[in-house]
């Protein structure tokens, strides 16, 4: 089935070519916007708050279940998302928006780490140092 809109042609590609540690903070950056989003009306609307909620949960389910275990951080990182997603379903059914601010917080600094991550693996791609270059293990997805 061919896609006839640049936009969704464009996000799919982005999808497919995308390395793991690109996916993940793909899937970062959509959580962030739908838990700002479910800020903004949850003020509104406190009994849509399951609905709301939905596709960050949705994400941090699909992060959890997708954890590399064998990863050092990988059982730390599934039980971070498994926290994000209880304080959503939380919030959802409490209505307390003040409760989205610590999933805020831990995306925010997870946008932040793996970009930091991503300037350092692209820096040591550049050394000359093989080792240096070498890429770990993902937490997110084995490989």
């Amino acid at each position: 089935m061919e896609i006839t809109d640049p936009l969704a042609q464009y996000r799919q590609d982005a999808v497919n070519t995308a390395t793991a540690e690109q996916l993940v903070l793909m899937l970062y950056r959509e959580a962030l916007a739908q838990v700002e989003l479910c800020r903004e009306r949850l003020s509104e609307s406190p009994r849509q708050g399951l609905q709301l909620t939905e596709q960050a949960r949705n994400i941090f389910a699909a992060l959890a279940d997708n954890v590399n275990l064998g990863h050092s951080f990988g059982p730390a990182m599934r039980d971070l998302y498994l926290y994000c997603w209880r304080t959503l379903l939380t919030v959802a059914t409490s209505g307390d928006v003040e409760g989205l601010d610590p999933v805020e917080r831990v995306l925010k600094n997870l946008i932040a780490g793996l970009e930091q991550y991503r300037q350092r693996q692209a820096a040591a791609s550049t050394a000359t140092d093989q080792d240096a270059a070498r890429e770990p293990m993902s937490v997110n997805f084995a490989g």
